[in-house]
């Protein structure tokens, strides 16, 4: 298996190096591709073509220059774009990797179930809340309503005489 064979058409850079695109080496630094990427920008953006086919072929190669950047750039992309030109074999792990880090989820799951329960929680909560108080008020302005509790309270031994409970 060589370098050619790891390129798979849909990740990273497609079937070309990305960094032969930058026109890098594998062990130089950050700064050194930032530079060559802007040089590469600059040379390729498509609002410096006059004509219009030179302005699509400029796209096409501004895309894949800014593709190959932001592999690059990343420490982590990086590291496993380095491993699948390494590892060719195992292409399926490498179409894992590349699109749990394109479509995964940047935040933990369990920590996005938990605001949310607890925030649907807190609403409910405050929702019988309100509505307990609302009624309590509701019986204390009304006096057939209050009138009618009071009694409701005696029957049932609720209100019982006050010097009874003191003893």
């Amino acid at each position: 298996f060589g370098v050619s064979d790891a390129l798979v058409d849909g990740i990273y850079c497609g079937k070309e190096n990305c960094y032969d695109v930058l026109d890098v080496k594998r062990g130089d630094s950050k700064t050194t591709i930032m530079r060559a990427y802007r040089r590469m920008a600059r040379k390729h953006h498509p609002d410096r073509q006059r004509t219009a086919k030179g302005k699509e072929e400029a796209e096409l190669q501004f895309r894949k220059i800014a593709a190959a950047y932001e592999i690059l750039r990343n420490d982590e992309q990086r590291k496993e774009y380095d491993y699948m030109i390494d590892n060719p074999e195992e292409m399926y792990y490498h179409y894992y990797q590349y699109y749990r880090r394109i479509y995964g989820p940047k935040v933990d799951v369990r920590l996005v179930l938990f605001v949310v329960i607890s925030m649907v929680s807190a609403a409910q909560f405050y929702g019988q809340w309100s509505n307990y108080h609302e009624a309590l008020s509701f019986l204390v302005k009304e006096p057939k309503y209050r009138l009618g509790a009071k009694e409701i309270a005696k029957r049932d031994g609720l209100l019982g005489d006050m010097k009874k409970r003191e003893n």
